[in-house]
């Protein structure tokens, strides 16, 4: 065998083995950054979905629960505009009344 033939078989085998340790580490990528993005997912209140270790399926469950949160905000500011127009609807009477009630059970001081 001619030692460029021997040379060229070694390039190929390293060539071969580079690229699969470059799969292999880019594979060990994607599952972390899915990793991170299901975290991130549940930390907005959804309950997490089977990870399997996907990105597309992490950015899916993300989505979903953007929407959720989403949701849950725009519920939680309605209620608080309801709230808003009850406590502007009551009458001015009711301040004079908490008043008089928070006066009598102000701590008074003896006189001296």
């Amino acid at each position: 065998m001619a030692p460029g033939r021997s040379l060229r078989g070694r390039r190929r085998s390293l060539d071969r083995g580079l690229l699969i340790g470059v799969l292999i580490n880019r594979q060990r990528g994607h599952r972390a950054i899915a990793q991170r993005l299901m975290a991130l997912a549940s930390r907005l209140g959804v309950e997490p979905h089977d990870d399997n270790g996907k990105v597309e399926t992490a950015l899916s469950f993300l989505e979903e629960a953007t929407g959720v949160a989403s949701t849950a905000v725009s519920e939680s500011s309605a209620d608080a505009s309801r709230l808003r127009q009850s406590m502007d609807s009551l009458p001015s009477a009711w301040s004079s009344v908490t008043r008089v009630v928070a006066s009598s059970f102000a701590i008074r001081r003896p006189k001296h």
